[in-house]
């Protein structure tokens, strides 16, 4: 942002010099309003949300809506949507819910796209942060695992 600022700046004849410094100007949110904001989100976090249903709720146009989001909290409002999909990912996955089932619930367009996306925000594939931290800290998690394991049919064979 600095370097586009500086850029215009010197691309300006000097008569104006101050010019450049309100290029990304946007006022930030109210704390009521970025309440209200994420409240919507949150509501919305296993259904469609479009940006303009957004804005609406909060009663900004979708344009100012992002930006003033964006200075606001540092997020794109899709970025900050995608965070807390994730945040609730994990929650559900601690429930023992499949990840393609989580991927349905959270509306990602499928169970791959939720998997790339949730490998990018927390480094593990889902099913990977699964066993990592529920074998882990779980100790109904360890428990059914351990029941798995006495229980579960393995065939004998030999090779």
């Amino acid at each position: 942002m600095l370097i586009t600022r500086l850029v215009a700046h010197l691309q300006q004849p000097p008569s104006n010099p101050g010019w450049a410094l309100h290029l990304d100007k946007a006022r930030v949110m109210t704390p009521f309003a970025l309440k209200k904001a994420k409240d919507y989100a949150y509501d919305h976090l296993s259904k469609p949300l479009t940006l303009k249903d957004w804005a609406e709720e909060i009663g900004l146009s979708s344009f100012y809506f992002m930006r003033s989001f964006r200075v606001t909290t540092g997020l794109s409002p899709h970025q900050y949507l995608i965070d807390q999909r994730i945040q609730l990912a994990r929650h559900l996955l601690e429930a023992g819910w499949a990840a393609s089932s989580v991927a349905a619930h959270l509306c990602f367009s499928s169970p791959s796209h939720f998997s790339v996306i949730f490998k990018q925000r927390t480094g593990l594939s889902p099913a990977a942060w699964k066993d990592a931290h529920l074998t882990r800290n779980s100790a109904i998690f360890r428990s059914v695992k351990a029941f798995d394991a006495q229980n579960f049919y393995r065939p004998n064979r030999v090779s």
